[in-house]
């Protein structure tokens, strides 16, 4: 959970390159599952999709 917390936190701050690279000493998978988890709602927020993104999703 601290780890999670301090991916929110550094997500806000930091451009996604500096949090990359900061992470190779702690490994990738914390920041894949957080990404993974922070994508879902963000989706989930979107309204409105355009003919392309909804012919991806089908496929």
């Amino acid at each position: 959970m601290q780890i999670r917390a301090s991916f929110e936190r550094a997500v806000e701050k930091y451009p996604l390159r500096v949090l990359v690279s900061s992470l190779s000493k702690e490994g990738l998978m914390p920041l894949i599952e957080f990404l993974h988890e922070w994508e879902i709602p963000q989706r989930a927020k979107k309204t409105s999709f355009t003919e392309e993104e909804v012919e991806q999703e089908e496929e």
